[in-house]
This record gives C-alpha cells, sequence and structure tokens, in this order.
C-alpha cells in the first residue's frame, strides 16, 4: 500500500468502526464496497487488525453449492474488542496519565492556581490543534472525538480520554472542555461553543452553534 501514516491510520479507524458497528461479521468485499476502497488495501488493512488481534475471522460458503467448482470459502470479520492501542514495544501512556491525574486531584486544594493553570496548558494545546487542522470538525476528527454534525451544532461521538474520564471524571473533563474551548479559538470558529453533554453520551461535551 502507497499510503501516509496519516492516511493509513484514518482507512484502520474507518474499516474497524465499520466491523465494530455491524451486526454481522463482514467479509473483505462488503468492506471495500461500502467504504469505496480498493480490496487490496481492505485486505492488507484486514490483515494487520487481525494479526494484531484486533479482529476474528470465521470462514463460510455463500453459496449452496458443493464439490469442485463451487469456490473456497469467504472470510468474515468481527471485532475482538470495542478498543484497541497497539504500540511495539509496548507503552504505557494511560498508567503515567493516571499518576497524573490522581497528583492533580490530591494536589487541587493544596497549590492554588493549579488547575487554573493546567486548564490554560489546555486550553493553549486545543488553540495549536486547532489551528493546525484547520477548522473546528478537522480538529476533532483528527484527535478522535468522532465528530457528527447535527443542525444545532457537533456531537463528538467518542471520548478519547474515555478510560481516564472514568476514574478521574472531575480533572479530565474539565481539562477536555479547556482543551475543546481552545480548539474553537485556534480554528477561528466563533460561531460555536463548548457544552455540556447530557449524561448518557459518550463525551462529556459537545459544540453548540446555537
Amino acid at each position: 500500500m502507497d499510503e501516509s501514516p496519516r492516511e493509513a491510520d484514518s482507512i484502520g479507524r474507518a474499516l474497524f468502526r465499520l466491523i465494530l458497528a455491524s451486526d454481522r461479521p463482514v467479509s473483505r468485499n462488503e468492506a471495500s464496497d461500502l467504504l469505496g476502497l480498493p480490496k487490496s488495501t481492505i485486505a492488507a488493512h484486514l490483515e494487520r487488525m487481525t494479526r494484531a488481534g484486533a479482529l476474528v475471522t470465521t470462514t463460510r460458503k455463500t453459496t449452496d453449492r458443493t464439490g469442485p467448482g463451487s469456490g473456497r470459502p469467504a472470510v468474515f470479520y468481527s471485532a475482538a474488542v470495542s478498543e484497541i492501542s497497539t504500540s511495539i514495544p509496548p507503552r504505557r501512556y494511560e498508567l503515567m496519565g493516571d499518576i497524573l491525574a490522581g497528583a492533580i486531584e490530591s494536589g487541587a486544594e493544596q497549590l492554588p492556581g493549579l488547575s487554573e493553570l493546567l486548564r490554560s496548558a489546555a486550553r493553549a494545546r486545543g488553540e495549536e490543534l486547532g489551528e493546525a487542522a484547520g477548522s473546528t470538525e478537522a480538529a476533532l476528527r483528527d484527535n478522535g472525538f468522532e465528530p457528527v454534525e447535527r443542525e444545532d451544532g457537533i456531537a463528538l461521538g467518542n471520548c478519547p480520554f474515555h478510560r481516564l474520564a472514568r476514574a478521574h471524571t472531575e480533572v479530565v473533563c474539565a481539562l477536555n472542555g479547556a482543551l475543546l474551548e481552545g480548539v474553537l479559538d485556534g480554528a477561528n470558529d466563533s460561531t460555536a461553543r463548548v457544552r455540556t453533554a447530557p449524561a448518557e453520551s459518550p463525551c462529556c461535551a459537545w459544540i453548540s452553534r446555537t
């Protein structure tokens, strides 16, 4: 495959989301048709994700024909897990994030101004992301928020910090809100505001345009 790392990552995420959302195993040909990509490209990504343990395979005939000339069984793919992060050699970024978030929770009351300092840092980082991406939607998409356009704004279909947010909700959601505010500033998106999302939403925030 002649793909840049960014293109390969985008294809891999789209393919995994497609398989994860399906109520039945998906074949290479089905994935190729649905994503509008060459079968060779899809096959290479399916093989890579299967080796990484993200997908499991089953085989079955797609016709009732038997005997010689009936064709080989087709391979179908299902998601093995709902979330996967693979690196070689192993990295433990989440462990360090958990340590830092826990330290922030413990030290916030003892160190006046710490929370505001962290929010400022998160907002500054968001500005960099928004400016680099060129638009709010692109910045959200590039950083794992899975934006979904709505009449009243943009819903966030994924929380990139899900596990940390579950363990350290107050700290992580506050920083996430500041990050998103920075994204809007960096993208010069003056029509949007960061709002708190309903409790059942995948992310703690959403982008309002009303």
